[in-house]
Formats: C-alpha cells, structure tokens, sequence
C-alpha cells in the first residue's frame, strides 16, 4: 500500500496545532509550569515550521569565506503559520484584513521592525540581512545565518504573561556571546527607561534556576548571538511604550552592534527606521470605532433604574461598565457586539427569562474563543444596558449592589471573580477605566461626561507642537509638509495646532486613502466653492460614497480649508472662535462632525500627545540638537527651565554622604534674575528604582515634569509640606513648610524641593542653600526656606496665569533639568566625572575600603562605620563579588556590631537585605558565591546580638526590603526572624510601607506570609524632615495603596502597580465564600 506522504505530513501539522491548543488553554499555576509549556510550544511550532517547506522565505546568499564574518544577522521569531505572542490593542495597531498576519503578534511586528533596523543599516553602511524560520524552523534558519557570515546575530521577539508584568530581557547560550547581549540589554534598557530589576530583567542563559526555557534552540546555533524580549506586549503600558519606542529601538540595536564591533555606525539623523506606514501609537485616548462611539453616546443619555440603588449610585457605575464592556467586546471589535449588541459576553443558559421579557433579547448561537453556545442577543444598545443590569440580578452576583454602594472598583472586583473567573480580570478593567479617564469619557467620580464638560483643569490646546512626537504618531512626510505649511499660513496662526491635530485626526496623519491619493487631509467633499483650487474626483477606495476634492499639494489644501471657512455658511463665524484654542475645537466639533460628540475631545487628546514641552515658543518644524544641556549657566531646553547641576558629593564624619549642585532658572535659554543658588540632595548614584527608594539614593539625571503639591506626610497632625498654604513661621520644621514637586520620578514619587536645615533634609530630596562651601557648610532653614519660597514666587510671576492655582497640578511650561551623576565623596575617581553604575559601585567599594583602612578602628564613629561597611556588602554584591571580609575584621577589632547603626538607626540588617536583593540579579554562579558570603555575615550579626527590629531605625530592614518591592530579601529576613507586622519609628509595618510604595510584589509575599491588611499606619512623634511623604495616621494598606497612587498619578506603569496592590489587598479582606 502506498503512503501519501504528503498528506501524512499535513495530518501530522493539524495535530501539532491541537496540541498547542491544548497546551495554551491548560491551568498551570506556577511560572516554571508556564515556562516548560512556552518552550514545548515552541519545539511544536518549529515542527510544524519543517514540516511547511513550501512557506520557506528565500535566505540571502552565502558569504564569500574569503572576507571573514561581517555585519548584522536579524532572524525574525515565529513565523506566519505560528505568529507568536499576542499583544493588547489598543495600544497595538488594529490587525488590518488586508495582510496575511496579524498585526497583534510578535511575528508581523518583529518583521517590520527587522526591516527598519535593515532600512537603518543601509544608510550607515553597515553590511545587514533578514532570516526568516518560515518552512524551515530555527535549524534552518540559522544554518542559512551561518552560511552568510555576521559578526552577531540576533533573534526577535517580545514577551508576554498575565498581563502584569514588564521589563526587558535578553538570552544569550554561550559565553562568547554574553558581551553581545549585555550591550543589547544596556542599549534596550536606556531606550525604554526600565527602572530596577523588575523592568531590567537582565541576560541569562535559558534554563537553570530561573526555570525559562523558551530560546534555547534560537541561541546556541550560532555565535555571537543573543534572543530579545525587550517588552511585554500583553501589558498595556510595555505594550504602548514598544509602539511609541520602536523606531528607537530600531536605531538602538544597531547603534548597539556598532559598540559591540567597535565601529562607529553613523546614523544620519532622520535614520531611514520610520516608514510612512507606521501606526500611531494610542496613548490615553480611545480608538474612533463607529460603534463604540455610539455606545458611549447612548450610554451617556440613559441611566437604568436598578431596584435598591440610588440613582447617583447607578451614575458612578457607568465608567466601569463601559470600561468591562470594552474588555470584553475588544473595544466594541467583537462579531457578538457588531451583530447582536452583546457588548459584555453574556450567554442565555440559566435565569434569563426576565431578561427576555424586559429588555428584551432573544437567544442565539454563537461561537467565541471557548467554543459554540447560546448567546444574548439584543435589538440596540439600550436594550444590551437593561439587560446587562438585569443579568446581575441573578443569583451568581447575589451581593453587587451592596459593592456597588461601596464603590464602582469594589463592584468590578466582586462581580469579576465569577464573570471571568481568571486571574487580573478586574485590574485590567480599572485599567481601561483610566485609560477613559485620561481620554475625558469618564469623570474621576466614576460617571460619564457629558460632550463639552470638563473634568478637572482646563487642557491647555494652544502653543507649540513637537515635529517629533507628531512623527512618533506615524505621520506621513506629505502630512509634515502640510504641518509647515498650516504653520505658515497668517490667519490660522492663533489655532494651526488644533489645525493640526484635526487633520492628523481626519486623515491617519497622512495615511488615509483621500490623503495619501489626493492630498485630502480632512475628508472635503466636492463642492463648487472650491473649484479654484481643487477638481472633483471620486472616494478612492469606495466611490459610492460621492465626490471629494483633490489637491495638488499639501499648500493647495491649506488654501481650499481657508476657502471652506470663509465661504461655506456652516462655518460662519469662525474667525469669532480663533482667540482660544479649545473654544475653536468645540466649533469645528459642532460644524466638521456635528454628529460627533466627542470630537471635540479627540483633537484635545491629540494635542496632548503631539504638544511641545518647550513653552510654544519654537517652530514646529525643528532639528533638534541630541545635547540637552549646554556648558556653564546655559540650557539648550526652551521654556521655563528650573536646571539642577551637581557639581559633587561630600561626607562629613557622622553625616551620610550628600551631593552638592548649583541651580538657575532660564526663561527661554535666558537665566531669570534671582533665581539661582545651591541645592544639596542624597548621595548617589542616581536612581529612580524600587531600589533607589530602598537606598534612599538622589533620582537619576534626567527632565522631569513639575507640579504644586500637597502630600500626605503630616507633621503634629499637620500637612508637613505645601505649595499654596504654607505657614508664615520661620521656625524649623514648623508645617506646612513651602515644597515643590517633582513628577514622573517612577518609583520615586513624592520627591520634593522642600527646606532644609543643617547637613541634609533629604531621602531622594532636594534643599535649597546659600553658599555651601565644603562639608564643614550647613544648611540654615531659614535662608532655604526663603529660597523655596522665591523660587515658587518667581515661577509664578514668569508664568503668570498660567501657573496653576491650586495643589497638585502639573506646571504647564516647566522643565526640570537634572544634569550629572558624580562620584562618591572620595576614591580614585575626579569629583567632575560621570560615572556608569558599575563604576560607581567600583568607586564606592574603594571609598567603603579606605574608611576602614589604617587605624580607622581606633576610635570609630558608628555611622561612618555603617556606611562603610554597609557600602562594601552591598556594592560588592552589585558587581558580583563576595564581601571582602570587612564585618569579621571589624567584629575582631572589638566593635560590637549591634551598635553599629546609621544616623537614622538602621542595623547591618538593612545592608543584609540590600545586598540579597543585588545577589538576585546575578547569573548562577556569581550568585552562589555572593549569597554563601551574605549567609556568614548573617550568621555573625545574629551572634553579636544585632536586633532584626527593635523599632529604633527610622525604616527597619524589613520596611525597607518591603519598599524595595524585594520579595527575596524579604523572605531571607523572615528565615532569620524578622517579625513580618512589626511597626518601625515612623510607624508603618513592612506591609503599609509595600501598599504605600506600590510594590505589588512584597505585598503579595506578605500577605501570603500572614502580614495583617487590617493594620493602620502609627502617628510618629519622630519630626524626621527626610522623607517627605509617608502615609497619614490611622491609613491601613488599603488606604495607603490608594494615597500612594495620587503621588505616581501621571505614571501608568505605576498605576498599573499600584492596582496590582489594591487587588491583593482587596481581596484578601474580601474573601470567596467557602
């Protein structure tokens, strides 16, 4: 009998497909289980990829031998038979019926990326070629890699899990290739802004303790080469970050080969990395889908009476439905929701015949993601509000309406558990409702807007837009040439940005069919008016739509929209609303698309986006110079500039080590009179990490936003720092003493310019200061107080109205410049040099080990000590190396350990527990010897006596491991006792600190250790100025999550922490019923 191998072989690659079916639809509870499943997976698809010879991608020609290994290989993970993870869209372009894949999965945009790095390569000179596994697996493909010859290669793709985590990492499978992926990974990490060891995840090789094993295969065919997962394309931030980074990325991966190589790549400026068909990122907005705009409107005119709610109550409710709605309907996407107005996945099996009756609705078969089943199907969206209320009557959601009385988040995360029954399924709601917020669909109480209200302060529509972030939305070059040309036109001079944004609106930035084909950016119909300027010509794609205007040119355009305004008595009185840019929104909202509500508020959100940061002052299109700082009282950033430069870091005897920097305000490059001095802050390096929070380090140099604050922290039941409302007292730290806020500082929220007084103020702060010569300077409260106090004045009267009148609001206008990382207060490095954080932590080993050299012992200060020695456990960690011995030569000088302490009475504990938190992110080996080396000095401070918590330090060991969001130096602390709910001097537990910190992480671990939620935060008598912001008295963690939140609001990183938190917190105090 013959044996139809071909049909054998299909057979073969639809049973493979099942099998990973399977597998991907499997429970597995623990990261390992999920892990072994994603690399079977994985070898499954590569069969199926051997087994499709026919879909094979021709590979470049062999090399010639004779020139030696050149140039860059890009392999391209997955194939189109197997794409890949899935990412979340919105953020990610909407898949496009046109293509053959998806534009959703890592394989789609892991080829258009390769492509830009290629594009890239060429402008630069630099020998580059794409391999693609499609019909021949990884074997093949990399058999076809080594036949081409690269330098390095390296492999394409990005991550995904639950949706919660983030970060970027990179494998590598040999030895020779691990200074490859170690400047891939410094190369991702810079570009992205990945903030302590649980964005940047590092390099290792797959397998071992860490139990990934997915890329094994990719990375130990060739070498040098390295596997990329530079994000988490299921998370809503990592997966927006990607699309607004990619051409970065792009330029960052082969600026990185030419490191690795050790050539300059030049780049040209403009790069080659954007195409004209790049997707514009979605940030906070809400994607333009007919049918979601239509439900959001008719949600907004019908408020449903549900027996035993209020009114308001059922009002408050409406941003989180539609925020559930949108989850399950993928932004009003799904076939169930465009054919039978079931917006919220609900099936017609038990106690639906009310529903039936009263809505109504009728059953009807439907397949979705789990198979065929019966269905609700309703007549229109009122009929699908009725009856989604009423299918909460039923009695699996027996008690919302008591959650709802709670709270719109307390419904979501009741009703949750038994909608989807699947982990995180509220966070991502409460996701998207913030998302709604930050769009103005959803009022902060909870409720919908109405179209033209407002919630919270004015968005300010008018001044500059940036060339850069407009062709980060994927504006075509015709759509910049129109940009110039809107700018350049006299009479829309007062309103071209809302111009623009209309435009870039109207037409995808260049890209629509009528833009692209006749110079169309705003969808003009015919009409004679315009005959002058334009001919008519039918819709390109769809001529039953009628007839529109072609342009020759994007000028031409300019002309016929003046023309349009002028002549067409729709638009009379349009030069009456050009004083104001929000005013001249909401005209063109009520005459362009009066049958768009949210029009308005789209171009309001769109010049969110696109507007510049320098003050509207400079034109839009601009060549930036990449230097963001000039040379000595100078700044090359336009606007209000508030310019940090830290000039060096000192210590005193007894004092922690402080950094020392001058500071200037410029108004528009130019410095403004009066407003200059020093400033002092915590010692370095710069850090804006779980991490830095954890070391009490300064923030990272950088450009940050500004806001008026009002914090939680209180002092004798006082609010300790404010903006508007500080007390006229000059007596030291009597509140509210006068502060600024820094936004945008990641995990390092509630860092403040405040008042300082003697040698430092500060854990991540900053202290105005007259001269401070040397170490031997104090700060004098009174003079920085003065200086504060200044600085608000004098920003206020260069901003003038524009400067905000109440606390908490972002200064529109105003850029904080922070310039340098210097080094330690001594060793062998010059005061003036900038240091990676390798050489830092090498700088400060050296500085750890001259303090304890000579006869140091002789008469020691015990802060000093502790800094030494804490210093050398934990920089000796970061850099891979065992404590040198510095505890036991100490311990035989006759200290007594456990009287070592730091000025605000940490124990070697604190140290311990930094230095487990480093070892964490070591490889194996270096790991194991570091950890071996901590476990004996754990050992010796438990002999000497040293408490793990006597509630003396200001943070415990274990509050700080808690802030740190370090799991593992936090279970290492509860294997040698650490009590896990004890309270430290300024009275929070280690899991009111986590909650305050969203550090979702140790909160989890603690809750699962038995750590109490129901605990409040303590009323300290300590006046510690240091920390700015602790949370207020009486807060238990729930509380505490939610006062955290408000200082890393800006952040959706943060939120998405943040909520991570409050999730577990609630429910651990909101328990399944048994």
């Amino acid at each position: 009998m013959s044996v139809d191998f071909r049909l054998e072989r299909e057979r073969l690659a639809a049973l493979s497909v099942d099998v990973a079916h399977l597998l991907q639809s499997a429970d597995l509870a623990s990261p390992e289980t999920h892990a072994g499943r994603e690399a079977l997976i994985e070898a499954i698809e590569d069969l199926r990829d051997v087994l499709r010879p026919e879909a094979a991608i021709a590979p470049p020609p062999p090399s010639d031998a004779l020139a030696g290994p050149r140039g860059l290989a890009i392999v391209v993970g997955h194939t189109a038979v197997a794409q890949g993870a899935r990412a979340l869209s919105p953020p990610f372009p909407a898949d496009s019926p046109a293509t053959r894949v998806s534009e959703h999965n890592e394989y789609a945009w892991n080829t258009d990326l390769a492509m830009k790095i290629k594009a890239l390569a060429e402008t630069a000179g630099v020998r580059c070629e794409i391999f693609f596994r499609d019909g021949v697996g990884i074997r093949g493909a990399y058999e076809a890699v080594r036949s081409w010859g690269p330098e390095a290669t390296i492999e394409l793709h990005f991550n995904a899990a639950d949706g919660r985590a983030r970060g970027s990492l990179v494998l590598y499978g040999a030895e020779q290739s691990r200074p490859w992926a170690e400047t891939l990974q410094k190369a991702i990490v810079r570009t992205f802004d990945r903030q302590g060891r649980s964005e940047d995840r590092g390099i290792f090789i797959p397998g071992g303790s860490r139990g990934y094993d997915r890329g094994i295969e990719s990375v130990t065919k060739v070498n040098p080469s390295a596997l990329i997962e530079p994000f988490f394309g299921d998370n809503a931030s990592d997966a927006g970050l990607a699309v607004r980074k990619k051409a970065e990325l792009a330029r960052a991966i082969l600026e990185a080969f030419g490191a690795f190589v050790r050539r300059d790549v030049n780049i040209p400026a403009d790069g080659g990395g954007a195409e004209d068909g790049d997707p514009p990122p979605v940030a906070g907005d809400v994607p333009d889908v007919p049918l979601l705009r239509e439900l959001i409107a008719t949600y907004r005119s019908v408020t449903p009476v549900v027996q035993g709610l209020a009114t308001d109550v059922v009002e408050r409710l409406k941003g989180i439905t539609l925020a559930q709605w949108i989850e399950e309907s993928g932004w009003a996407g799904s076939q169930l929701a465009v054919q039978h107005f079931n917006f919220a996945g609900m099936k017609g099996i038990s106690e639906v015949d009310r529903i039936l009756r009263e809505a109504p609705a009728t059953k009807v078969e439907y397949r979705a993601h789990d198979g065929v089943d019966t269905y609700l199907k309703f007549a229109g969206i009122r009929d699908f509000v009725t009856g989604y209320f009423l299918f909460l009557e039923r009695s699996p959601y027996r008690g919302w309406k008591e959650m709802a009385m709670r709270s719109p988040h307390d419904f979501i995360r009741f009703i949750g558990r038994t909608w989807a029954q699947r982990d995180g399924y509220a966070s991502r709601v409460i996701n998207i409702e913030q998302r709604l917020v930050a769009a103005g669909v959803v009022r902060s109480d909870g409720g919908l807007t109405k179209p033209g209200e407002e919630d919270g302060p004015a968005l300010l529509i008018t001044g500059a837009l940036s060339s850069e972030r407009i062709a980060d939305e994927g504006a075509t070059a015709e759509f910049l040439e129109l940009a110039a040309a809107l700018e350049a036109a006299p009479r829309l001079a007062p309103v071209f940005p809302v111009v623009v944004a209309q435009c870039g609106l109207e037409s995808d930035w260049g890209r629509s069919d009528l833009a692209r084909v006749h110079a169309n950016f705003a969808g003009i119909p015919w009409t004679e008016m315009l005959a002058e300027v334009a001919a008519p010509v039918p819709h390109p794609t769809d001529p039953t739509r009628g007839k529109f205007c072609r342009f020759l040119s994007p000028t031409s355009f300019v002309r016929a929209f003046l023309r349009r305004l002028d002549n067409d008595p729709t638009f009379a009185g349009w030069i009456d609303n050009i004083d104001d840019g929000a005013r001249f929104a909401a005209f063109l909202g009520r005459t362009w698309r009066p049958n768009d509500p949210t029009y308005a508020d789209k171009i309001a959100g769109i010049l969110a986006r696109i507007g510049s940061d320098d003050g509207g002052r400079d034109p839009i299109i601009e060549n930036d110079d990449d230097d963001t700082h000039g040379g000595d009282g100078s700044t090359t950033l336009t606007g209000l500039v508030l310019q940090i430069k830290r000039v060096r870091a000192e210590k005193r005897r007894g004092m922690k080590e402080r950094t020392v920097s001058t500071y200037r305000v410029f108004h528009d490059r130019r410095p403004v009179a009066g407003l200059s001095g020093m400033i002092c802050e915590a010692r370095g390096p710069g850090d804006n990490s779980a991490t830095g929070r954890q070391r009490g380090a300064r923030i990272k140099a950088g450009i940050y936003p500004m806001l008026t604050h009002a914090g939680t922290r209180e002092i004798d039941g006082i609010t300790a720092f404010k903006t508007f409302g500080f007390t006229s007292s000059i007596e030291v730290r009597r509140p509210p003493m006068p502060a600024l806020r820094v936004g945008d500082t990641r995990y390092r929220a509630g860092i403040l310019i405040h008042p300082g007084n003697g040698w430092l103020w500060s854990v991540g702060c900053m202290n105005p200061a007259d001269d401070i010569a040397d170490a031997r300077s104090d700060i004098q409260y009174v003079h920085s107080r003065a200086r504060v106090i200044r600085l608000i004045e004098g920003l206020k009267r260069e901003l003038g109205s524009r400067f905000p009148t109440t606390n908490n609001q972002t200064i529109p206008r105003l850029t904080l410049e922070v310039i340098g990382e210097p080094p330690p207060a001594s060793g062998d490095v010059l005061a003036g040099d900038d240091l990676d954080a390798e050489a830092y932590a090498r700088a400060e080993l050296a500085a750890a080990q001259a303090t304890l050299a000579g006869d140091a012992l002789a008469a020691p200060d015990m802060a000093d000590l502790y800094d030494a020695l804490a210093t050398g456990i934990e920089a000796a960690a970061r850099l891979g190396q065992p404590e040198d011995g510095a505890i036991d030569h100490v311990a035989a000088s006759g200290v007594n350990l456990a009287d070592v302490r730091s000025v605000t009475g940490e124990t070697l504990w604190t140290a311990y527990a930094l230095g487990i938190g480093a070892a964490s992110a070591l490889d194996d080996v270096r790991r194991e010897a570091v950890l071996a080396r901590l476990d004996a000095i754990a050992t010796a401070l438990t002999a000497a006596g040293v408490p793990l918590d006597d509630g003396t330090a200001y943070h415990s060991a274990m509050t700080s491991a808690a802030l740190g969001n370090d799991t593992a130096a936090l279970e290492a602390l509860i294997e040698r006792g650490a009590p896990i709910d004890a309270f430290d001097r300024s009275g929070v537990t280690p899991l009111l600190a986590a909650a305050f910190g969203g550090a979702p992480d140790a909160v989890g671990f603690l809750l699962a250790r038995g750590a109490d939620p129901s605990s409040t935060v303590r009323a300290s008598s300590d006046n510690e100025a240091g920390d700015p912001e602790l949370p207020p008295a009486g807060a238990d963690a729930a509380a505490c999550a939610a006062e955290g939140a408000l200082l890393a609001a800006r952040d959706p990183a943060r939120f998405e922490d943040f909520e991570a938190v409050s999730a577990l917190i609630w429910n651990r105090l909101n328990p399944v019923p048994r």
